[in-house]
């Protein structure tokens, strides 16, 4: 050793650089040698870096994913609790489901690698983020009101759902448009589909911005009927 500085009861100094290992380290006092083994780690051990869910994300399911040093164990603590363990697999990636229930709302997560040798890092920097897994309301149809009969080969149907929330349209169960709510929860979509006479099922759905989905709306029966040659004729003379 280079240099070191000594008290009655201990001693310090720096070591030279070596490889990462085990190695035995021997110190002798008055004559009277003593010794351990130990273990050069050689590149600080990291704190796992937490890459799912983002800073501030909105999940209704959480799954976490990150990296860390190959063949550590990773620990992962929800609202400071042991939320499950996970291996790094060969390129130090992990992955994890916790084994917890979580409430909706604001939550904080962070990381901790144990090496095989049993060394533990530091915990990764807190990562908040939220669950919402309610879903959202069924959409309400308002127009076509249910039992109307429309004429046009285009009808418009519109109604209310949840703010943000994409509403599905069904007509007879087959996908016919989507469309986004506004911010007071007003949409309008315009159906660009062939028609024929007779009785339609129209219903709609909602599915929010982290994929919760709502029930079906009730069915909303309306009829379509095409327009009679004079009532044409009376339509082309008006535009």
């Amino acid at each position: 050793m280079p240099s070191a500085n000594a008290s009655d009861t201990s001693v310090t100094g720096a070591l030279p650089q070596v490889p990462a290992g085990y190695y035995f380290l021997t110190v002798v006092t008055n004559a009277i040698p003593g010794g351990r083994v130990v273990r050069v780690q050689g590149t600080p051990f990291l704190p796992p870096t937490v890459v799912t869910p983002a800073p501030d994300a909105m999940v209704n399911t959480l799954l976490t994913s990150g990296t860390a040093e190959v063949g550590s164990t990773v620990t992962l603590l929800v609202d400071g609790r042991e939320a499950g363990t996970t291996r790094t697999d060969a390129h130090g990636g992990w992955t994890l489901t916790p084994g917890i229930a979580l409430g909706q709302g604001r939550h904080t997560l962070t990381a901790q690698a144990t090496d095989p040798a049993g060394n533990r890092s530091v915990a990764s920097p807190l990562r908040a983020f939220s669950v919402d897994s309610v879903a959202p309301g069924a959409p309400v149809v308002v127009t076509p009101a249910p039992g109307a009969v429309v004429n046009t080969s285009a009808p418009v149907v519109s109604g209310t759902a949840e703010p943000g929330s994409t509403v599905t349209l069904f007509l007879d169960g087959r996908v016919v448009a989507t469309v986004v709510a506004s911010a007071t929860g007003s949409w309008s979509s315009t159906l660009y589909v062939v028609l024929l006479t007779g009785s339609y099922s129209l219903t709609a759905l909602a599915t929010d911005a982290v994929g919760n989905t709502s029930q079906q709306s009730p069915s909303n029966r309306t009829s379509h009927e095409h327009l009679r040659a004079e009532e044409c004729a009376k339509l082309s003379q008006a535009i």
